[in-house]
């Protein structure tokens, strides 16, 4: 018999978590491993393991991400108590890394009649001081944490130092790892690191973005060339000093890191032009709207990316509203006149004889679609299922005063995604050909153009613009470029302006080459 606090027949549940990184030896087993000792120890002692937790690849500084151990709290903490005695661990650290949740979250458990027991660490009595002995391991569990983390940002600054090397995943676009050999490993194999140098491939691309921008060109333009998907990366690509060969890690700044692509001078000049074209700033006697306007989520700046907001601010007794996006790249755009035109250019589209032109394209729409909406919605399903238990155990979790601000935002980022996959699932059944197709289409489009043509309040004809309204994008010119859908044909894309989305179905493609022949007639 092992050294146990449980007695023979007793009904235990265990908890697994691993976290990468070799300096944790023994201590990071995988949870496969994990979950064998466990069991070997349940059966050694003959107790019944009733349910395996286990959060493989989570960090046990918070408990915000580790789903399947709020799912373990919830089940020992719920008002039916489970028949079970405790829990049990291969090590404390595996519980949790944060000192002050961990100490919490065990009392939880004493006071509800559990016992908490590790096999690295076996403590067997439930006398006062063997809680003290208990919180010594939680304590030394978060001080190892931190003091990991010190020694791998030291470690990280005298690679860099030493050998210009730096993390993969912050050699940004533009550049490429370059393989750096910094000694042997203790089995004698190199020690590989990786520095940033220009990518062959991007190199004279990026070079000549730079002189199109001095000369004037517009960030999409520059995005054309270089092939980016939004002009934010962009921006952000013109902003990195490492285009002169400037590189600052950490608290380390290096001159001469890499090979430059542009001259220091024409990247000081490009900061200036930047500057320059941000040339007016809102107001300091008004203010952003907290309320939602008819175009917010929607519409975009052509120049950084960004989304744009709506400004108020009164002057004399009169209200002026214009829309700006965060980094001002250019005076406001009144905020009725630009209303007016989207609201113009989406029901000119719309009209009757317009979705009768569409109807060509509805029978190879229906065909490739059915199959694709019919998979589309078996995955969303699935996916509802999982969010709904991961919202109830977060739910449950601060109902047992489990309450933190980390899981606060992760259970408002869970709800949200469910809301929206709720709100993207389509009704397949209803549209069983084309016609259907058609005269949904025809009905959807009757009800939006009669709500944006109404005196519906902006809020009312937000909602039916987003029913066929993917961006609205807006250059310093006062170039106004919509991409929209048919309503009816395909579910809204939601999320930051210029991220990859799929290719639209030819319908949908026949309808934003008609948006964009209007833009040009205006």
């Amino acid at each position: 018999m092992s050294a146990s606090p449980f007695q023979a027949g007793d009904k235990v549940v265990a908890y697994c978590r691993y976290s990468e990184g070799d300096e944790q030896g023994l201590k990071n087993q995988s949870t496969e491993e994990q979950e064998a000792a466990i069991r070997k120890f349940c059966e050694t002692n003959k107790l019944e393991l009733v349910r395996v937790f286990a959060d493989p690849f989570a960090s046990g500084r918070s408990v915000a991400k580790r789903d399947h151990y709020l799912e373990m709290l919830s089940f020992l903490l719920h008002k039916k108590k489970p028949d079970v005695q405790g829990v049990v661990l291969w090590d404390f650290e595996r519980y949790g890394r944060n000192y002050d949740q961990a100490q919490l979250d065990a009392a939880k458990l004493r006071m509800a009649g559990y016992k908490l027991f590790s096999l690295q660490q076996p403590i067997t009595d439930d006398g006062p001081f063997a809680k003290v002995l208990e919180a010594m391991y939680f304590a030394s569990a978060q001080n190892q944490s931190d003091m990991i983390s010190a020694d791998v940002k030291r470690a990280l600054q005298y690679n860099f130092k030493t050998h210009k090397v730096i993390p993969r995943s912050s050699i940004g676009w533009g550049w490429v790892p370059e393989p750096v050999q910094m000694g042997y490993l203790t089995n004698g194999t190199p020690r590989i690191g990786y520095r940033a140098v220009p990518d062959p491939d991007k190199k004279d691309l990026i070079k000549q973005a730079v002189i199109m921008r001095l000369g004037g060109s517009s960030l999409t333009d520059c995005r054309y060339l270089l092939g980016m998907t939004s002009n934010w990366k962009v921006s952000k690509l013109f902003a990195n000093p490492l285009l002169y060969g400037q590189m600052t890690y950490g608290e380390t700044t290096m001159e001469d890191y890499c090979e430059p692509i542009v001259s220091k001078e024409e990247w000081t000049r490009l900061q200036v032009q930047t500057e320059k074209i941000r040339t007016r700033k809102p107001g300091k006697q008004g203010g952003w709207s907290a309320k939602t306007p008819m175009l917010s989520g929607m519409l975009y700046c052509a120049e950084c990316g960004g989304p744009m907001y709506l400004y108020r601010r009164v002057s004399k007794g009169h209200l002026y509203e214009r829309y700006y996006c965060e980094d001002t790249c250019f005076p406001g755009i009144k905020k009725d006149k630009l209303e007016e035109l989207v609201i113009k250019m989406v029901t000119d589209a719309l009209v009757p004889e317009k979705i009768e032109e569409y109807r060509s394209v509805f029978p190879t729409l229906w065909e490739g679609s059915k199959d694709e909406r019919e998979s589309r919605n078996k995955d969303i399903a699935v996916r509802i299922g999982e969010l709904n238990e991961q919202i109830e155990n977060a739910v449950n979790a601060i109902t047992h005063g489990l309450y933190s601000d980390a899981l606060a935002l992760r259970l408002q980022s869970l709800e949200s995604e469910k809301n929206t996959l709720e709100a993207s699932i389509g009704n397949v059944d209803e549209q069983t050909n084309a016609d259907t197709l058609y005269t949904t289409v025809a009905r959807l489009s009757k009800a939006v153009r009669e709500t944006l043509l109404s005196d519906a309040d902006d809020a009312t004809k937000k909602t039916a613009l987003e029913t066929c309204v993917q961006s609205i994008l807006i250059n310093a010119a006062g170039k106004v470029q919509i991409s929209m859908y048919i309503p009816g044909t395909s579910p809204h894309v939601g999320g930051e302006y210029g991220k990859s989305v799929q290719a639209p179905p030819e319908g949908v493609t026949y309808l934003l080459q008609l948006v964009d022949y209007l833009i040009r007639s205006l």
